[in-house]
């Protein structure tokens, strides 16, 4: 193996302090490829107190190749989290490059071993009682899952989407499937479990926040009402895949703008585009609207007043600076809220994915979704350890026009019935972080736990003002 290039060249003397705000990243290539890094570098220093506890002043951690995107991997929190476990001031967090062929463990820490005591300072950078406890201990290379094993399953370009990508890796024992598209690489754009037999596994959804959604629905609209719903932006297909395997009798209909995604869920993550049960039509989701006397005839994006259940939005935005990856800015908008709510029945329910850094962001959407409808509650998204701790930044928005029960005792009774096979979601539990919202942004807990635009809300927010 040649010799490997940083990128941007490494300034040793900027390493020889610990900084608690540190993420530092380097791209490492080989001299031989100048285009695709092999490696990908990111440097962690903890906050440290007299007291603190360590083991070790820095160490390496491998991240299992195709695993870099989970958010335990990828945010500052999650690498923190990384280093407080591994009991390091200083954590070098590495993930491999996609074009690149890897040996074996052994093979990779002889690669990086020269960069990592480059970045390590020898300890320099540690306070004198830590530096001197820790003088002789040498670098540890961890790693939870060795190298990992990640196979490109497929490659393309879409003329709207771009290049894209589906690979397949090893995550805690399951095989599982993932989308990307190469205009965001570490956002995971669609995501499935796969059974032994390679076949997607339908009933167990990879995506915290799909759950979420499927649960909303299922205790939020009636059993009578829930006989049609219309997604708007169709990825992967895992959600049509949950929650067609949740409600069989479901006519589901599918707006979703880029063909080229339609092949890639039918060939990729085992969508059936032939379902009876199923009507995909491919156009701009923002120009859906009701169906009156002057609609176009054969308009793919027009829909019948009330008919519809629900109306789910689960549309990224190719802006990446707005602070909002979820939905779009133009998919809040009051006259685009106003003609979904035309065609949702009564008793139906309009359910978001928002994906927000900014948490004013997240209240700017919830004021325009009640502008429109009557009634909003957001729900935070479980991990998949059940420690209730989020784990990613998805929240899920309900919108209703009638008063909406929010109490988790009376809503888990509705999804009993839809977790009894063995591999489905946990639904119950993707309710738990169910609450209401309002303007004033305190939470209703009274003792009926419904919400509504009632006198109680005008007078807590008359209280806010006081205050």
């Amino acid at each position: 193996m040649g010799e490997l290039v940083a990128r941007p060249p490494i300034h040793t003397a900027s390493y020889d302090r610990l900084q608690p705000d540190r993420l530092s990243t380097i791209l490492l290539f080989h001299e031989d490829d100048p285009v695709n890094y092999r490696y990908k570098v990111v440097v962690v220093d903890r906050m440290l107190l007299p007291s603190t506890p360590l083991q070790y002043g820095t160490a390496a951690f491998l991240i299992p190749a195709g695993r870099e995107a989970e958010y335990i991997f990828a945010s500052e929190i999650g690498l923190k989290s990384i280093a407080e476990s591994a009991s390091t001031a200083r954590l070098i967090a590495i993930s491999f490059g996609r074009h690149h062929r890897f040996g074996s463990q052994i093979i990779v820490q002889e690669e990086l071993s020269f960069v990592v005591q480059v970045l390590s300072r020898q300890g320099t950078f540690l306070p004198k009682p830590h530096q001197e406890l820790l003088a002789e201990v040498e670098i540890p290379f961890m790693a939870v899952d060795g190298i990992g094993n990640r196979h490109i399953v497929a490659e393309g370009e879409s003329q709207i989407s771009g290049k894209y990508l589906v690979e397949q890796v090893d995550v805690d024992g399951m095989q599982v499937r993932r989308l990307y598209f190469a205009n965001n690489p570490f956002v995971i754009q669609s995501e499935a479990v796969l059974r032994d037999q390679g076949r997607v596994d339908k009933s167990c959804s990879a995506f915290d926040y799909h759950k979420t959604m499927a649960a909303g629905i299922l205790a939020l609209v009636d059993s009578d009402v829930l006989t049609h719903g219309l997604l708007v932006g169709l990825g992967g297909g895992c959600f049509v895949n949950l929650i067609g395997h949740l409600l069989n009798d479901l006519e589901l209909s599918v707006v979703e703008l880029d063909p080229a995604i339609l092949k890639i869920a039918e060939e990729h993550f085992d969508l059936d585009l032939e379902s009876n049960r199923l009507d995909i039509r491919v156009g701009d989701g923002l120009e859906i609207m009701p169906l009156t006397h002057d609609a176009v005839s054969g308009c793919p994006t027009t829909f019948a007043k009330e008919s519809m259940a629900f109306v789910a939005i689960d549309v990224d935005s190719k802006d990446q600076s707005a602070g909002m990856s979820c939905p779009p800015e133009s998919f809040v908008e009051i006259e685009y809220l106003s003609r979904l709510a035309e065609l949702i029945h009564p008793h139906g329910v309009l359910v978001m994915n928002i994906s927000a850094r900014d948490p004013e962001k997240l209240d700017h959407v919830c004021r325009r979704v009640q502008q429109v409808f009557r009634n909003v509650a957001l729900a935070a998204p479980h991990d998949g350890e059940g420690n209730g701790k989020k784990k990613d930044i998805n929240m899920v928005l309900f919108g209703k026009h009638a008063v909406m029960e929010v109490s988790t005792s009376k809503l888990c009774p509705l999804v009993e019935p839809h977790t009894t096979y063995e591999s489905g979601p946990d639904l119950k539990r993707a309710l738990a972080n169910l609450v209401a919202w309002n303007e004033t942004k305190s939470i209703d807990t009274g003792s009926s736990n419904k919400i509504g635009r009632t006198k109680t809300t005008r007078q807590k927010k008359k209280r806010g003002k006081r205050k």
